[in-house]
């Protein structure tokens, strides 16, 4: 039993598992990705609409007015040293999520030292922080600024950063899907793998009445197809009536299918998995189905088995503090007696 012990207590302390978030519950369990229908939610979608929400709400004056007012007051490129302080010191005090989401782009007009108390303030500031810095490297407009807070954000990510990446891949929009998926990659969220597969490439078709095009290619050659006659004064005459005959082929186009291949996202998808797998994955090509096999087969398994290892090193310290809590009982009681 005490060799257990002794293996427990090195897997605790073992820095890759250390550094794993416990369960939550909000994350889903990772499962296979489906030959048809919807891609399932990485995140609870109640938990995807809540983040959405405080996004929302972030860009109303209530929240935005009091951030703008400490800019008005003590930053600027005119305002001295210890007003700055000052502002940064209002910058720090602010801690709801919703203050949370609205600071870079409150902020954004600022010099490179208010965008550094902004990140420091985001990454210290818990899962709000964090999904806050997501939703920056995803939607801010600045490229300096959506580089500088995906590189400012804490790892791995919680349930709400991802909530941030997943209402950007569930968006529909190409710009915020590009996004999301440089995001993706910078912040190493491998979870969203699913999501660069089904998303680098789009269909759709079009349907109406009548044909959308049509081409001929083909001779016509003129003939008298039918005579009439015509009476006159003490005369009379045949009015032609003339008739083409054509001859060769009519394409009709009643249908038509336009696919939208999304370069940005299939080259992270390419690094992402390439780096997860410790080869090259780009054979994949741009078929799902050979991306949807291989996730399924070989980056689907590896991630049960992490999970597996974070819930036996969870386990082990369970284990561990009963056992120290169990000694320390008896050698209170042997005291005693």
């Amino acid at each position: 039993m005490f060799a257990w012990i002794a293996t427990a207590m090195l897997l605790v302390s073992s820095p890759a598992i250390a550094s794993q978030d416990p369960d939550d519950p909000r994350i889903l369990p990772p499962v296979e990705l489906p030959k048809v229908g919807r891609l399932p939610f990485v995140v609870d979608p109640g938990h995807v609409s809540s983040i959405a929400e405080l996004a929302k709400i972030s860009r109303s004056r209530t929240i935005e007015g009091p951030l703008r007012q400490i800019a008005r007051q003590h930053l600027g490129r005119r305002r001295d040293a210890d007003l700055r302080a000052i502002g940064f010191e209002a910058i720090r005090s602010h801690a709801g999520a919703a203050s949370l989401f609205a600071m870079p782009f409150v902020f954004d007009g600022q010099g490179e030292d208010v965008r550094r108390v902004v990140l420091d303030h985001l990454a210290a500031s818990g899962d709000a922080g964090q999904a806050a810095l997501a939703y920056a490297a995803v939607h801010h407009e600045d490229p300096v600024w959506r580089r500088a807070a995906a590189g400012a954000c804490p790892r791995p990510l919680g349930a709400s950063a991802l909530a941030v990446l997943e209402g950007a891949f569930r968006d529909g929009r190409s710009r915020t899907l590009d996004r999301a998926a440089l995001a993706t990659g910078l912040l190493e969220a491998r979870r969203m793998l699913p999501h660069l597969i089904v998303t680098q490439y789009a269909a759709g078709s079009r349907r109406g009445r009548g044909d959308l095009a049509w081409i001929a290619i083909g001779t016509q050659q003129a003939y008298v197809r039918n005579l009439v006659p015509v009476v006159g004064s003490r005369s009379g005459a045949f009015q032609p009536v003339p008739g083409l005959l054509s001859e060769g082929f009519v394409m009709r186009v009643t249908d038509a299918v336009a696919v939208v291949y999304r370069t940005e996202i299939h080259r992270v998808l390419v690094e992402v998995s390439s780096a997860n797998a410790g080869y090259d994955t780009s054979s994949h090509g741009w078929a799902y189905h050979r991306w949807r096999d291989w996730y399924n087969k070989h980056e689907l398994p590896a991630m049960m088995a992490r999970v597996e290892e974070r819930d036996r090193a969870r386990r082990a310290v369970d284990f561990v503090d009963t056992e120290r809590s169990r000694r320390r009982k008896a050698a209170e009681a042997a005291i005693l007696d």
